[in-house]
């Protein structure tokens, strides 16, 4: 099995194996992780920003689940000063200043985590009852 997810810079898919890499393992764990360095974590798979060109710095990840069976993740990579919920400039990419080791980044919070894990809650029952519906039409 595998998760699928589109990088926002190039548009192309991604296919991750589930027990690979942060979302993998969140995916077959079933729990959410926040890494604030994740060069630093053995779990984060480096030849993803290898094959995108993104630089990874932090992350928070957490399961998409419909009562204990997991169907997917929400990830949110690289916090910025501004938080969560604010754009940051210049796209997707980060950009970090050379003056500065980590420029603009921050780190996620507790608040972070329980907003995205609110966030999961409501994107699992969206994705259960879109399935639902579609196998309801299928069988008429």
């Amino acid at each position: 099995r595998n998760l699928y997810s589109t990088v926002n810079s190039t548009g192309r898919e991604l296919r991750i194996p589930i027990g690979s890499g942060i979302a993998g393992h969140v995916a077959s764990m079933g729990e959410p992780l926040v890494i604030t360095d994740a060069y630093s974590d053995a779990r984060f798979d480096q030849s993803v920003d290898r094959r995108t060109g993104f630089r990874t710095r932090n992350m928070m990840c957490v399961p998409l689940k419909i009562r204990r069976d997991v169907i997917g993740v929400a990830q949110l990579i690289n916090k910025t000063r501004g938080g969560i919920l604010s754009q940051a400039s210049g796209g997707d990419r980060c950009r970090v200043p050379a003056s500065s080791p980590r420029g603009n980044i921050d780190t996620f919070t507790a608040e972070d985590l329980q907003f995205l894990q609110v966030f999961a809650a409501q994107a699992a029952t969206a994705v259960s009852s879109s399935r639902a519906l579609l196998e309801e039409t299928a069988a008429q």
